[in-house]
């Protein structure tokens, strides 16, 4: 585990939380510092979105430079702020990248490559680049696509069929690499996922590819120019399959030595992201794969993040990413990403593994069908009938603990599983097996509490974060399980239903599945 990599994401929510003036100390103490005697060794900070940009930037459109009035008080702390640490030190990135190098951090910008937010064309946030050049955008000038479509999800953002997108993004690219104390760059493609069309993203794979290796070229010459070596990360879909059909030849990317270090996914489905395909891929090459954390799944929860951990690990990775946890308190960089970090102690930790379910997004939000565009399939919630050949649905989980091994040693604890149910009533009645093995309906109980979860609490987005206990909509039902049946690797749960209360006034819906995994301490 000597090349683990532990990286961060920052979405620069500073620049429109405190100030004006905002001040060094501000950047220094409620943002970098935080991270100092953390496992976390890179630093990843958004420079802004929609080809407006919140750094010192020559060549990009800086946020309300040309603005005198805002109709959004955020939007005017955001650009007094900008302003202000550009007259007065340098600008964001050469302040940032200072501060992290003083505590031992590497600093990456990290250059969003599309978004897909419903932003007015009058925004401030809205950019000329996209205002001025309606032809190079995904959704044609005069076209109207369905509403909730992919096409309608993704039409305002840039299309990289066009060489002017490409460009420009790469000229992006190359002045934070060139001009500032960078250690390297990611290219975020997954805030917001979709860069073509998505009937010619497949057929356009090859230009994506074209980009990556002209910026990758550009960048070992200015990394020979500055005597250091310069690293790419880029963030892609969780699966192989996926990336390429959204038209990123990962594989190719990573075999051909183009990339550094390899995000997998946006952390929306930790537990069905092919981390180990990545990893398969990477084999015999000097690239890292890293699993990906989203705090706004939600995720939060301690037991479940070890869970995720756990199956990056064990799948192969060599480094964990985190998104949106900008704002978590010194201590719990320290702690929690300390005890994630750590394969050998989080191995004997109490975990809670998940199947992933839907994530459910308003009908009239484009981010939510941009990211609906690149997620895999998940298996929740799953509508339960009564089936006539004696067989039910099957739904898989993957465990990363070598239960087994802890049985034998004798400090396995318990196995718990538990089921989330909507409309679930008292005479219903169900068939279960573990791999292969019954589960008793009559042996289940009902939990001593409602499932609850961690969630972002108000003002989440100022230092340090509040979080809340959420209480989950379901009907929770538990199980005591042994190992065997439930073992590390595949695992199946068919369930089956047997009778159902005709009286019910809906199908029968398993929400969600939980697997508590317990050691003796």
């Amino acid at each position: 585990m000597s090349q683990m990599r532990i990286l961060t994401n920052d979405d620069g929510w500073i620049l429109s939380s405190y100030g004006p003036p905002i001040s060094i100390e501000d950047l220094r103490d409620k943002m970098v510092a935080p991270h100092a005697d953390s496992p976390i060794d890179t630093f990843l900070w958004s420079v802004g979105g929609r080809e407006v940009y919140s750094y010192e930037t020559q060549i990009g459109e800086r946020f309300g430079q040309d603005v005198d009035s805002f109709e959004n008080p955020a939007d005017e702390i955001r650009a007094r702020n900008l302003r202000h640490l550009c007259s007065h030190h340098g600008g964001p990135v050469t302040a940032i990248a200072q501060l992290c190098h003083e505590i031992g951090m590497k600093f990456f910008p990290s250059l969003r490559m599309n978004t897909h937010y419903n932003t007015d064309e009058s925004s401030t946030s809205f950019g000329r680049f996209r205002r001025d050049h309606p032809e190079w955008l995904i959704g044609r000038p005069g076209e109207n696509p369905a509403i909730g479509s992919p096409l309608w999800g993704l039409r305002t953002g840039k299309d990289y069929a066009f060489p002017q997108v490409r460009d420009f993004m790469n000229s992006i690219a190359c002045e934070l690499l060139e001009c500032f104390d960078c250690d390297g760059i990611e290219l975020d493609f997954m805030r917001h996922p979709g860069t073509f069309r998505p009937e010619q993203a497949f057929a356009n794979r090859y230009l994506l590819t074209d980009m990556v290796r002209q910026l990758r070229q550009q960048m070992d010459e200015i990394g020979k120019e500055k005597g250091r070596n310069l690293e790419l990360a880029v963030r892609v879909a969780p699966t192989l399959a996926a990336s390429e059909r959204l038209g990123m030849e990962a594989e190719t990317w990573i075999k051909e030595g183009l990339v550094d270090l390899v995000i997998t996914g946006l952390g929306f489905n930790p537990f069905e992201a092919r981390v180990a395909e990545f990893v398969r891929a990477a084999t015999g090459t000097s690239c890292r794969i890293l699993g990906c954390f989203e705090a706004l799944r939600p995720l939060l929860d301690t037991e479940v993040m070890r869970a995720i951990a756990a199956r990056y690990w064990d799948a192969g990775a060599a480094g964990l990413y985190f998104f949106n946890f900008f704002c978590m308190s010194a201590a719990w960089k320290r702690e929690i990403v300390g005890q994630l970090a750590d394969p050998a102690a989080l191995s004997r930790l109490d975990k809670m593994y998940e199947i992933d379910k839907a994530r459910p997004s308003a009908p009239d939000s484009q981010i939510g069908h941009a990211f609906r565009y690149c997620l895999p399939l998940e298996q929740l919630p799953l509508r339960l009938e009564q089936t006539r050949a004696e067989r039910g649905a099957v739904l898989h989980f993957n465990i990363a603990d070598d239960l087994e091994r802890a049985r034998a040693e004798g400090i396995l604890s318990k196995c718990i599983l538990g089921l989330g149910f909507q409309e679930l009533n008292q005479d219903d009645e169900l068939a279960l097996q573990l791999n292969g093995q019954p589960l008793a309906w009559a042996q289940r109980r009902l939990p001593s509490q409602p499932w609850s979860r961690e969630a972002y609490g108000p003002n989440w987005g100022l230092y340090p974060s509040t979080k809340v206990l959420a209480q989950l909509d379901n009907i929770p039902v538990e199980f005591d399980v042994d190992a065997p049946p439930l073992r590390r690797g595949d695992n199946q749960l068919e369930i089956r239903l047997l009778d159902r209360r005709t009286a019910a006034p809906s199908a029968l819906l398993i929400r969600d599945v939980q697997i508590a995994i317990r050691y003796k301490h």
